[in-house]
């Protein structure tokens, strides 16, 4: 099933997903809704937090077919930019999304995070699964 019919659920949990990316320029997988889970995500909130005392760079994506693990490499798909190469200012955060402005991720599909520098960004997701 790729897409629930969230009319008539069972249940819906909340849920946060974070990852402090290891890599430069690593597409990484901060949220990731598997093939053949008969869930869909209702993304509520995507935040960064800059943990160093510099600027930093950063981008959040919707990806598509390249829903893998979170917290790995992303893989497959085509890339989305929510947030294309933001710069964080020193020691502050930027929502990126928030309950006003959320969106669905599906089966197959994740949000995917780019960091300029490793480990110095945290991206936070918190989301409703709704099953």
């Amino acid at each position: 099933m790729a897409n629930p019919n969230i009319v008539n659920v069972q249940g819906i949990n909340g849920n946060t997903s974070a990852i402090i990316p290891a890599s430069a320029y690593t597409p990484t997988v901060l949220l990731a809704n598997a093939a053949g889970s008969a869930n869909v995500y209702k993304v509520g909130l995507v935040s960064i937090s800059n943990l160093s005392t510099s600027a930093q760079t950063a981008t959040v994506a919707y990806y598509t077919n390249g829903a893998v693990s979170a917290n790995s490499t992303a893989s497959g798909g085509v890339s989305f930019p929510i947030a294309n190469s933001v710069s964080i200012p020193a020691n502050a955060s930027l929502v990126v999304t928030d309950k006003v402005s959320n969106f669905y991720i599906t089966e197959n599909t994740s949000i995917v995070v780019t960091a300029a520098y490793a480990n110095q960004l945290a991206f936070i997701a918190a989301y409703e699964q709704i099953y």
